[in-house]
This record gives structure tokens, C-alpha cells and sequence, in this order.
């Protein structure tokens, strides 16, 4: 598996110079010891984890950017709902906002 390069990120509302690039969650992800994690689903990317490397108690879940940024689940929702990919703006951001259990898109 490939580890991506990631920037930390905080929200901040769109400036001038952000409404030229349109931000949307493209994968689920789970940042473990300086590994990588993505796909649709927490619960299937949790489950591959323990395949590859057992059970991991430091493990921040959250989403990626198309820009390859890491967010967490609070930030997460701001930008999904701002991309209309969400219907209702959450608190929080979970998988099963984004995807079904097949894996198919809700947006």
C-alpha cells in the first residue's frame, strides 16, 4: 500500500483565492502510526487493518480531499456539505453520510 504525503488541515471559510478550487471528500480514511488507510467505509477499512496488522488503539479516523488533505470528522461535514454532498449540514461526518453499504455514492 502506498502512503500519501498528508497536510494536516483546519477549517476556514472560502476566501477569494479558495473559490477556484472545489474541495469534496473522495474517501473514507483512517490514519494510523503514519500509515494510510482509505476507502469507502470505516467499518471495511478497520477490518482490513486488522488483516494486515492486528488491532491499532491510535488510530484517528476521518476523510480525504480531493487535494489529498486529511480531515477529521468535524471538518469533514463543513466541506461535504458545502460540495453538496451532503443534504444536512451534521456535526460530524460518518461513511454512511457519503456511501451505502455497497459502496455506491449518495450524491
Amino acid at each position: 500500500m502506498e502512503v500519501l504525503k498528508l497536510r494536516q488541515a483546519t477549517y476556514s471559510p472560502p476566501t477569494y483565492i479558495d473559490c477556484y478550487i472545489d474541495r469534496v471528500i473522495i474517501a473514507s480514511a483512517i490514519l494510523s502510526r503514519g500509515k494510510l488507510w482509505t476507502g469507502t467505509r470505516h467499518n471495511d477499512i478497520q477490518k482490513e487493518m486488522e488483516k494486515d496488522s492486528g488491532s491499532d488503539l491510535f488510530k484517528q479516523l476521518g476523510f480525504i480531499t480531493n487535494d489529498v488533505i486529511f480531515l477529521g470528522r468535524k471538518t469533514a461535514a463543513r466541506i461535504a456539505f458545502e460540495a453538496g454532498q451532503i443534504e444536512k449540514n451534521h456535526d460530524e461526518l460518518f461513511s454512511e453520510n457519503l456511501w451505502d453499504r455497497d459502496g455506491e455514492p449518495k450524491f
